[in-house]
């Protein structure tokens, strides 16, 4: 049920900010009909990469960018945080010219954002450590 869906997917919420992503992945993939699927996934992934399952979080984050539908639309922040997330995926997983790309695409939409989202910071590091690696 959507009440259901809506528990379990706050619960996964919680459990996350407490540091407990294995838990936040278990009920996140316990939700059968999420309220909105984008969101259960990003954050799946994105456990997923917190907990060190890259191919598991690098698998969920290419299948959102593969889909653009209205639950992605509304999702703007997240929708666009996929390419930085997918990024840190790619780097952890040695992947760095996947990882150069994520970053790019990433600051292309946001490089110019308020600078206190500590993830425009961070991506601009992480491209250009990468890129003196390269």
């Amino acid at each position: 049920t959507t009440r259901l869906g809506i528990h379990k997917f706050t619960a996964a919420r919680l459990a996350q900010i407490q540091g407990d992503y294995a838990g936040a992945i278990t009920l996140l993939t316990d939700i059968s009909i999420p309220v909105n699927p984008f969101l259960a996934k990003y954050y799946l992934a994105q456990n997923c990469l917190l907990d060190g399952h890259l191919g598991e979080s690098t698998s969920q984050f290419k299948e959102i960018l593969g889909r653009y539908d209205e639950f992605r639309a509304v999702s703007i922040l997240q929708s666009v945080n996929v390419h930085y997330l997918l990024g840190r995926a790619f780097e952890q997983s040695g992947w760095k010219d996947e990882a150069i790309l994520q970053y790019r695409e990433f600051l292309e939409y946001w490089g110019e954002g308020d600078k206190s989202i500590t993830e425009i910071g961070d991506a601009r590091a992480r491209l250009v450590r990468l890129q003196t690696q390269s």
